[in-house]
C-alpha cells in the first residue's frame, strides 16, 4: 500500500478494504479498527500507515495460521 501519504483517512482504509466508509466508521467505532478519532462534532479518524500496515500483517498472520 503506497499512496504516498503517511497517515490514512476513513476514505483511504475503506478503499484498501473494498468496505463502505461508513462500515469503516463503524468499525472504528467498535475498536475494530486501529483508527484515532481528532476534533469534536465534525471529527476526523486517521491511522498512521505503518500502524494500520501492521494491524493487516497481524491479522494476515493470524488467519494464515502463522
Amino acid at each position: 500500500m503506497d499512496n504516498g501519504k503517511e497517515v490514512l483517512t476513513i476514505d483511504d482504509v475503506a478503499k484498501w478494504l473494498n468496505y463502505s466508509p461508513q462500515t469503516v466508521r463503524r468499525l472504528a467505532k467498535t475498536g475494530v479498527l486501529p483508527l484515532t478519532q481528532l476534533g469534536g462534532r465534525k471529527c476526523k479518524w486517521l491511522v498512521p500507515k505503518a500502524r494500520f500496515e501492521a494491524w493487516i500483517n497481524e491479522r494476515y498472520a493470524i488467519r494464515s495460521g502463522g
